[in-house]
């Protein structure tokens, strides 16, 4: 998997940027031993000379010095230069975390972003555990309760069923309906490596959000670029196995007047080259491939996200069966109207279409279910 620099900050000489919580990990001391029990490493990119501080503040608001770098390059007009910081906290009972950055002269801080790989299809829809979901006008229209829109430029197509994403627009899918439970899965059943994809076209940056109590964290940076509609497969990392896990998709499409990569400056507005980074709908010498096919509607600087959804590598333990029992009181109209909706869902499914009882089938069950309940009373308490 290769790695692409993105622009963390451009400072002016003598200008102090900090980081604000866990932007770029966990800034908890707590959460962090808990997800880092041995520590971890930051790397960091710089062009120009600045200076890191990490220190720990404490819940009486006092500031404990953790690590100081001044970090300079090797000989005047040198380029990017990469920085490793082991960063330990074993000996530190609580607190939180704060980064900062102070330019000794003009620089830029970058950040490396591995760039993930894309396919045509899932392999094995077998593996798929739940499809992410998008409003439903017959059921429920509350967007918020699917995917949250940051943005002026993002929307949800309902005809499409899609979301399209302009330069800038972000959607979040930590969401009721479409987060992922990762400590609960652990816990109850044999899936201990999840994994999230999506379904999508453009120039994005994904990141793998964690949500343990009230700290939300990112657990992964990623970027992508598809020109055409294409499945990414993003991995969640085993010391997350304890909170609510889901993703984010950020557009970070260039300005088709702009020759700066897009990769390198979604943080920051410097005209600064990176090494080893080029726009993908452009060549190495930066002139433009053209629009994305029509079969995807999608143009160079939108990114459009036609579906996603939760994985795992592990093999079923068993075929489930599954009931469904609706408790009511005399709405004989309500239910039967979501036992149709139902239905309906479970006959577009591509697996799980033949699985409806037939009216026929259906007698059998209810005389099966009748019979239980003469038996056993306390056992079977109720049957309608």
């Amino acid at each position: 998997m290769s790695c692409f620099r993105i622009s963390l900050a451009h400072l002016k000489r003598g200008e102090v940027r900090i980081l604000p919580d866990n932007e770029l990990f966990v800034s908890s001391v707590s959460l962090f031993r808990k997800i880092y029990p041995s520590g971890t490493t930051l790397d960091f990119s710089f062009l120009g000379s600045a200076d890191i501080r990490i220190s720990i503040i404490s819940a009486d608001g006092s500031l404990q010095p953790l690590v100081q770098r001044s970090c300079r390059p090797e000989h005047p007009g040198a380029g990017i230069y990469d920085v490793s910081i082991n960063l330990d906290l074993s000996g530190i009972r609580d607190g939180r975390i704060k980064t900062e950055f102070t330019a000794l002269s003009e620089a830029e801080i970058f950040l490396k972003v591995p760039r993930l790989g894309i396919r045509e299809k899932i392999p094995d829809r077998s593996s798929v555990l739940y499809d992410f979901i998008f409003p439903d006008p017959s059921l429920c229209s509350e967007e918020q309760l699917y995917f949250r829109l940051h943005g002026k430029s993002g929307v949800f197509l309902s005809e499409q069923r899609y979301v399209r994403l302009g330069i800038g627009a972000e959607a979040d899918f930590m969401t009721y309906f479409n987060s992922f439970s990762t400590m609960k899965w652990s816990k109850y059943t044999n899936v201990k490596t999840p994994a999230v994809y999506l379904d999508l076209a453009g120039s994005c940056e994904i990141c793998l959000i964690c949500q343990y109590m009230a700290e939300r964290f990112t657990a992964g940076r990623y970027l992508v670029s598809a020109e055409e509609r294409s499945i990414c497969v993003i991995p969640v990392p085993e010391n997350c196995n304890f909170a609510v896990t889901g993703v984010t998709v950020r557009n970070i499409s260039a300005e088709a007047s702009s020759e700066a990569d897009p990769v390198c400056h979604q943080y920051g507005n410097s005209a600064a080259s990176c090494s080893g980074c080029h726009d993908d709908n452009g060549d190495e010498n930066g002139n433009d491939r053209g629009d994305e096919s029509e079969s995807t509607g999608n143009d160079k600087n939108t990114v459009t996200i036609f579906g996603g959804g939760w994985l795992s590598s592990e093999p079923a333990v068993r075929d489930i069966n599954l009931g469904i029992v609706i408790t009511t009181f005399r709405r004989e109209k309500a239910v039967t109207a979501t036992v149709a909706r139902m239905i309906r869902a479970v006959s577009r499914h591509p697996e799980y279409c033949n699985c409806i009882l037939s009216p026929a089938s259906s007698v059998c069950v209810r005389s099966r279910l009748l019979q239980l309940y003469a038996l056993s009373r306390q056992e079977f308490l109720f049957c309608r």
